[in-house]
């Protein structure tokens, strides 16, 4: 599934642990390097974040979605 490999790629090095929200865009295998939080950016979050929940149903598929919405 490779939707499972983007989104866990994008957890690692894209994603706000602390405040919630993903990056706007970084190198290859590196954490992001433009630390700006653009509405697109955000929005295609939500929507990958919910669509992992619906395929896995695992929590931390959830949090991340709320996370997102609430930073």
């Amino acid at each position: 599934m490779y939707i499972k490999l983007y989104y866990d790629y994008t957890l690692q090095y894209g994603f706000d642990h602390e405040k919630g929200g993903f990056y706007n865009a970084g190198s290859f295998s590196e954490p992001a390097d433009q630390l700006d939080k653009v509405w697109w950016v955000q929005s295609e979050g939500l929507v990958a974040s919910l669509r992992m929940y619906q395929l896995t149903n695992q929590k931390k598929h959830l949090t991340v979605f709320l996370q997102t919405l609430n930073c």
